[in-house]
């Protein structure tokens, strides 16, 4: 069998396991043995199918994605009423989901195995793209407990913390000097300033989703130009397409709250 084929079975069988968990657990009361359970076979199914050794950076490269993804859904669902129509919906969006995390995850260990892919760079723009929306969803769920503005700040540094460390390894694939020590300060500084907008974002009267999405902005700004640097690309018109993008989204949250 293909590994397209593979990966198709593969993120379709998590789908239905996922949707099959809410009849098992309903009103969310055991939410985190659940997700356990469930992040354990979906860990040893990828294990199983992608073979990434036992070197502890391959496999990071090859899970994090999609484990990170299902976890982000499994903990957002658990906040949405239940209907037949919103299931299905949901069984489509996390196959197709799971299926081009995985691809793409695929494509950075073979990449950094060895040697760069013709779509490591269509991979590199589609794993950013499942980084912020999968923190979208993570911290939709951190702040609906409306928590003080220290467990605020003090979470989403540890929540965006692996995020950026898996963004900023896919983009140092292709320079093969960068060591994952050299990440270190990139991961620090990105994590702390997105813990410290998210404190001092809590003092402000804004609606869950307004909140998250102001930091998300942020997230999107400090994701592109420590990705930018760390590829030796940031320059003057990388640093003011960034800022005009980043601009541009704030102001329309501006306006629109």
């Amino acid at each position: 069998m293909s590994k397209q084929r593979q990966f198709s079975l593969l993120s379709l069988s998590l789908a239905f396991l996922f949707i099959l968990g809410r009849y098992f657990d309903p009103y969310g009361s055991h939410l985190l043995i659940l997700t356990s359970v469930f992040l354990l076979l979906a860990g040893s199914f990828l294990l199983f199918i992608l073979r990434p050794g036992w070197q502890l950076g391959g496999i990071f490269e090859a899970l994090f994605l999609p484990v990170s993804f299902l976890t982000a859904f499994q903990l957002f669902y658990s906040l949405l009423p239940t209907h037949w129509w919103s299931q299905l919906l949901l069984f489509f969006l996390v196959s197709l989901g799971v299926y081009f995390a995985i691809a793409a995850g695929n494509i950075f260990f073979v990449a950094s195995r060895f040697r760069i892919v013709p779509l490591y760079r269509a991979a590199l723009s589609l794993s950013f793209l499942f980084i912020l929306g999968e923190l979208y969803l993570l911290f939709d769920f951190l702040f609906s407990f409306r928590l003080t503005f220290w467990q605020n700040g003090f979470l989403a540094m540890l929540l965006s913390a692996p995020f950026f460390l898996y963004l900023f390894r896919a983009a140092a694939i292709e320079e093969r000097t960068i060591s994952w020590w050299q990440l270190a300060p990139f991961v620090l500084a990105a994590s702390i300033i997105t813990g410290e907008l998210a404190l001092a974002l809590s003092f402000l009267p804004l609606t869950i989703n307004f909140f998250t999405l102001y930091l998300l902005s942020f997230v999107y700004l400090l994701g592109g130009l420590l990705q930018a640097a760390l590829q030796q690309r940031l320059s003057r018109f990388t640093l003011r397409e960034y800022l005009a993008v980043g601009a541009g989204i704030l102001m329309a949250l501006i306006f629109l709250g």
